[in-house]
């Protein structure tokens, strides 16, 4: 189950349900309390505007497209076993004959050849190359989409990590600001004989602490750019306006059950696996057929002859046959060819399983990592609410006296602190739901952009 019911309650955990059928509408519910359903705000760096082009331009599609044009040119020559060759020859020279019973001849000569041969049967081997060829260009066509897939995927974590990054610096900052006034103020005080040096000194402690959480975050904001770079070839414009993606809550499924279906049947990857083993099992029956069965061709040849093998003057010569042809190696190489390919087409198949188990996994894997994440979301959003309540309290008290000033700014610096942490483990929401569809083969670029 991802998704329980979400109550901001701030003395109870959220509550769970084990009714896997509700999970969607639970997400929705969820991802409107914690703002996940927020498109990313129009900028230099909307999503609707660099997606496309990443997918239309990037390296890696470039390549998978030129892989798959190959592919279809390998197809088109495969095609060709089903036309007549065409082949010509032409010579000429001077030839000399010493003729024991006749006069010699020593005569200019020319000769041209013409050829045209198509073949009638082969019991299924142009057939097994077509189809393997064929084969081929729908594997590179599920290896460019499990591509724009994975760039997706990696532009979307890009973008939410550097919107993450740039969200949990503001609260770094307020943070660190709010403290660095109270040591100021606490230091006034000491200065005047009105306050405790160890206000002072636990004033400067919290700085410390989020000066520290500053810095970290502007670290992970360094990598994040440099993560977004290395996608996008660029660093990321207008970061202030950058937000976290929205979540295609319709193609979540229900149950990890029903989106372990939905991979196996969808996954880009796994397919292209699928087709490795078809593509073997035709090798095999071209091999099965090359190896063990003639080949039937009809050829009609002309050739055009002038002064040859010492006859003076021109002659034309047509003919027309049916050949049959049954090349075959007595050291019995047919049968190794034969059983290499029976060979390679269990081992693809193997691999092919392998993958199967491999692409489960993975998708129970982060079916899992987005239940933990949303369930950790939620807690650290009720911790947020708890941390404004505390403040909430703390400010009355110290109106009345009861708490320090510095013991406020701790609340305050609570909150902040809990509040960046609960929008970062809402960046973690998002990240797994876009790995969970692209582990499920449905991270389009409609996907994408929740459309």
């Amino acid at each position: 189950m991802i998704f329980g019911d979400y109550r901001p309650d701030r003395h109870a955990h959220p509550s769970r349900t084990k009714n896997q059928s509700t999970l969607r509408r639970r997400l929705l519910v969820s991802c409107f309390g914690l703002g996940l359903m927020l498109p990313a705000a129009g900028s230099a760096e909307d999503l609707s505007a660099i997606l496309p082009t990443l997918v239309s331009n990037h390296n890696l599609i470039e390549a998978a497209r030129s892989d798959l044009s190959a592919a279809q040119e390998r197809y088109q020559v495969a095609r060709g076993g089903y036309y007549p060759e065409f082949e010509t020859t032409s010579n000429w020279g001077h030839e000399y004959q010493t003729k024991p019973a006749d006069d010699n001849t020593s005569l200019a000569f020319s000769e041209a050849d013409f050829s045209i041969t198509q073949r009638l049967y082969d019991f299924g081997a142009t057939d097994a190359t077509i189809d393997a060829a064929k084969l081929t260009v729908r594997q590179y066509e599920a290896q460019l989409t499990s591509t724009e897939q994975t760039l997706l995927l990696r532009g979307l974590t890009a973008y939410t990590n550097v919107a993450r990054a740039k969200e949990a610096i503001g609260y770094a900052e307020r943070a660190e600001n709010n403290i660095k006034k109270q040591a100021e103020l606490e230091d006034i005080r000491v200065q005047k004989g009105g306050g405790y040096s160890s206000d002072v000194l636990q004033a400067k402690t919290q700085l410390a602490g989020a000066q520290a959480r500053l810095v970290a975050a502007q670290g992970t904001l360094k990598v994040a750019r440099n993560s977004f770079k290395g996608v996008f070839g660029r660093f990321p414009e207008n970061e202030a306006d950058m937000s976290r993606p929205a979540l295609p809550l319709h193609l979540i499924p229900a149950n990890v059950e029903d989106a372990v279906a939905i991979a196996l049947d969808n996954n880009p990857q796994l397919t292209a696996a699928q087709l490795s083993a078809d593509i073997a099992d035709e090798t095999r029956k071209n091999a099965e057929a090359s190896g063990f069965r003639p080949t039937i061709d009809v050829v009609a040849d002309v050739k055009y002859k002038k002064n040859v093998s010492g006859t003076v003057g021109f002659k034309r010569e047509a003919l027309g046959k049916v050949e049959i042809n049954f090349p075959f190696n007595l050291g019995l190489t047919a049968i190794n060819t034969l059983k290499a390919a029976e060979q390679d087409h269990t081992s693809v198949l193997r691999r092919f399983r392998d993958a199967r188990d491999q692409v489960e996994e993975q998708v129970r894997n982060s079916w899992a990592q987005l239940e933990v994440a949303r369930l950790n979301s939620e807690l650290l959003r009720s911790q947020a609410e708890l941390a404004e309540a505390f403040l909430d309290q703390a400010r009355r008290e110290r109106e009345l006296g009861q708490r320090s000033l510095l013991e406020v700014t701790q609340a305050e610096t609570n909150l902040l602190n809990a509040s960046s942490d609960a929008a970062s483990a809402e960046a973690d929401v998002a990240i797994a739901g876009f790995s969970l569809l692209n582990a499920m083969g449905q991270l389009s670029l409609d996907a994408a952009l929740n459309q």
